[in-house]
């Protein structure tokens, strides 16, 4: 069997050497040639490998920008999924043009106070990448007390006073 297996596209030549014991028809060459057309395809790119958040109080919502990039030359399609009830996805489904980007907002709201991990699944059309996961971290925390340094020096005093009466009268 003789294979012909292109990396790129284009047209391809060459020669195929056989030998041979025969006295009468020794080596013999014969020329090959072969033509292959690249097939478009999506490139998975993510600007995140990993999502953390700040702490995060029990009841608030935090959001964060992921951006995933198709550096192909086909549109990249596919679904997004997270594993845990305290992460949500503005979006579930994608589809991005060649050359171009797309942004989601990943949420963290927090039901009790600990560590939440999670798993942001994206499913694609990227031959190489069918299933990419990103690992989601994120800290609940319980509400803490107002403080009164309103001037944010680390300190209450009067130009906490004079800060707090000027935002509120």
């Amino acid at each position: 069997d003789i294979t012909f297996s292109p990396s790129s596209g284009g047209d391809f030549t060459g020669t195929l050497q056989i030998l041979s014991n025969d006295p009468d028809r020794g080596t013999q060459l014969i020329s090959v040639s072969g033509s292959a057309q690249t097939v478009p395809r999506p490139i998975l790119g993510l600007r995140q490998t990993a999502l953390s958040w700040p702490s995060t109080a029990v009841g608030n919502i935090a959001p964060q920008t992921f951006t995933i990039i198709n550096s192909g030359d086909a549109e990249l399609t596919g679904a997004i999924s997270v594993d845990h009830t305290q992460f949500g996805l503005s979006a579930d489904q994608l589809a991005i043009a060649p050359g171009d980007s797309a942004s989601l907002t990943i949420t963290f709201t927090p039901t009790q106070a600990g560590t939440v991990r999670g798993i942001l699944t994206l499913e694609t059309n990227v031959p190489n990448a069918t299933r990419v996961q990103v690992d989601l971290i994120a800290e609940g925390t319980t509400a803490s007390a107002l403080t009164p340094d309103f001037d944010g020096d680390g300190e209450v005093g009067f130009p906490d006073f004079l800060a707090f009466a000027a935002a509120f009268g």
